[in-house]
């Protein structure tokens, strides 16, 4: 389910309170998901457009268009090089107008049910 929410090509939405560190004006959504599956490693990393960012009543809603898979694995390695390609692509992506680059995408939907406040990762 969350290779699908993250790589998929039908629309996605995050809702948060509006009260977080996220920047007002974000240019596209990232992240990625490593997981394992018998004995191979599945590795995406993928960015989303942001379609809609609005503001209803104490929480923020930002919708995101058909995700752009910006790199893809399946090998028996350790899911290093996943993160290493999510971090080049967080780089590059801060350049150009920021991101909402949320990381390991299968690591935050664990606390789905928490309203937990939303980590952005930061260019280094």
């Amino acid at each position: 389910m969350v290779t699908i929410a993250l790589a998929g090509q039908g629309p996605a939405m995050i809702d948060f309170d509006r009260a977080s560190q996220v920047p007002a004006k974000v240019g596209a959504f990232l992240a990625y998901c490593d997981l394992s599956l018998a004995n191979a490693r599945i590795g995406i990393v993928a960015s989303r457009p942001i379609m809609l960012d609005r503001i209803k009543r104490r929480r923020r809603q930002i919708h995101f268009g058909p995700a752009h898979i910006l790199y893809g694995t399946l090998d028996g390695g350790d899911g290093e090089r996943t993160v290493e390609a999510y971090r080049r692509h967080l780089q590059r992506l801060s350049r150009s107008g920021g991101a909402l680059a949320l990381g390991d995408l299968g690591q935050i939907t664990t606390d789905a049910f928490r309203d937990l406040p939303l980590q952005l990762d930061r260019p280094t």
